[in-house]
């Protein structure tokens, strides 16, 4: 294997979510046509309403559609009610049954992109190196592929769901408005750029605070994710208060960037007020003077109508409003997710009849068994390999060998670096403990790596113990063979032990790093 010098890409918004819909896309083509239509029966609401007002209660001549009614039923005022009144029933049952069918639509496309935005940033994480996950730390990459994807699943379902209403209600608004009075149906067109003005201005206002608080959940699923996995040790070394004052911390800092950003969604509502009640009262007004003085051919019903149209055409720019905010935020997500996709892998696979010739992996004499737990002990090797690689010097091997000694399993790891002195040889064994202590939490390992791989190798039964000199440092695991295993099940068992089996066999290991990728670091990453 050898490392190759990671080129990111720049990460694109939108361009993983239509391959990431798959068989989904005729949901989302269903969401948006039942959508469509939810919006021509809405809007045909005002228009009966106009009629029962002025055909049937004022009985006015004429009165809007009045060429789609036989004159014997419009004679009949009472029937005449009744009968648009039934249709308007009828067209608002058919308004909500098709809102109804597009929000389920939505939900099911929303929910299956989801899925598959999941496994595919769970496919990428997978073939990340040590140096891939680094660069991102696994809390950040938890909350990408949790926090992150439901945002922007959300955001797509209200998406779905108002993309089509939204726009095409206004327009259908207003061209009903103004084909009922073209002079008040300028108020449409004083309002919708005002408030696409405050859009532009809260969406620049609002990405970067989102933005903020995602880096903020990071850090606190950082800081969980560290006290799940060394609970015990955290309880061991009585470090519990200061875990819990640590973690305070960093809530209060998540809740300061959360109210930050939600601070503005709550000026969409009094604007949308503010709006709405404003061209109201400026319609009731002048339509109402219209009336009066007969200066217009406007009726009552059909001013009823246009105040129901403004009504619409104002929460349709709301939704809009909500959802530009919303995509506001899934556009942090959204690019969280893609740095993930576009991450180049570090190490890649050569062709299988390819020769390496350096930084090769060989394999000689390693061939054992062990009835152990394979997780807990893949990171115990995980744990000493990540600190062997981060503090060896550059253009050097780690050796990995496995031999039986005394009936017992012994593996090496072998380095060459800075040697340890001989009575850190034992505390850096123990929580929170570093050779370098420039390193923290935020650059590099939280301290816990080898406290862990020592619980866990004790769990098993077996010893960890670390030897350095001028030339070279060893880690040496001891575990127990399957004989002393099998001889320990028949007096007690160990929650440890499980009846799984792993044969691990090759060769040594000789792992040579490139110039440059190796150097100073924690000697406990986790």
């Amino acid at each position: 294997m050898s490392f190759i010098e990671s080129k990111k890409k720049r990460p694109g918004s939108f361009r993983h979510i239509w391959p990431n819909l798959g068989r989904y896309r005729i949901w989302t083509l269903a969401a948006a046509i039942f959508g469509g239509l939810e919006v021509m029966l809405e809007v045909l609401i005002p228009m009966l309403m106009s009629v029962i007002v002025d055909g049937g209660l004022y009985r006015e001549q004429d009165f809007m559609l009045r060429e789609l009614f036989p004159e014997t039923l419009i004679a009949n005022r009472d029937r005449f009610v009744l009968t648009v009144g039934i249709i308007m029933v009828i067209v608002a049952c058919c308004s909500m049954a098709c809102g109804i069918l597009s929000a389920r639509c939505s939900a099911v496309a929303s929910q299956g992109f989801a899925k598959n935005l999941r496994a595919n940033l769970l496919g990428k994480i997978q073939d990340f190196s040590f140096a891939n996950t680094d660069h991102f730390t696994t809390s950040s990459l938890i909350t990408r592929a949790t926090t992150d994807v439901n945002t922007v699943r959300n955001t797509m379902q209200q998406f779905l769901r108002t993309l089509i209403r939204s726009p095409f209600m206004v327009l259908m608004a207003t061209v009903m408005a103004f084909t009922i009075s073209p002079h008040l149906a300028v108020i449409f067109l004083i309002s919708i750029p005002f408030l696409a003005g405050v859009l532009a201005i809260l969406m620049k206002i609002g990405q970067p605070r989102f933005r903020k608080m995602l880096q903020k959940m990071d850090s606190m699923n950082r800081a969980v994710q560290e006290n799940l996995i060394s609970s015990r040790v955290v309880k061991a070394y009585v470090r519990g208060d200061y875990e819990s004052e640590r973690f305070r911390g960093t809530a209060e800092d998540l809740r300061q960037a959360t109210l930050s950003s939600s601070r503005l969604f709550t000026l969409t509502g009094p604007i949308q007020m503010s709006i709405l009640w404003g061209c109201t009262i400026v319609l009731l007004l002048l339509g109402g003077r219209e009336i009066i003085f007969r200066t217009t051919g406007l009726l009552t019903g059909e001013l009823v109508s246009l105040v129901s149209y403004t009504t619409q055409a104002v929460n349709a720019l709301t939704m809009l409003t909500w959802l530009i905010m919303a995509l506001s935020r899934a556009h942090a997500s959204l690019v969280r997710i893609n740095e993930v996709l576009d991450e180049t892998v570090d190490i890649t696979d050569g062709p299988s009849d390819a020769v390496v010739e350096d930084g090769s992996v060989d394999f000689e004499d390693v061939c054992f068994s062990y009835s152990g737990d394979p997780d807990k002990l893949a990171r115990v090797f995980d744990n000493i390999l990540r600190n062997a690689i981060a503090y060896c010097y550059e253009n050097t091997k780690i050796e990995i060998q496995a031999r039986m000694k005394n009936n017992k399993i012994e593996i090496t790891f072998t380095n060459s670096g800075d040697r340890i002195p001989g009575d850190m040889l034992q505390t850096i064994f123990e929580k929170f403990y570093r050779v370098d202590n420039s390193r923290s939490t935020g650059t590099g390992g939280a301290g816990l790596g080898l406290a862990i791989a020592k619980e866990i190798v004790e769990l098993h039964d077996g010893q960890i113990m670390a030897k350095s000199d001028d030339l070279h440092t060893q880690f040496i695991v001891t575990l127990p063979s399957e004989n002393e295993l099998e001889e320990n099940e028949e007096g007690s068992k160990n929650e440890i032990h499980t009846h799984r089996r792993h044969t691990f066999g090759g060769r040594p290991v000789h792992w040579k790093l490139p110039k440059g990728k190796a150097g100073k670091g924690d000697m406990d990453q986790s």
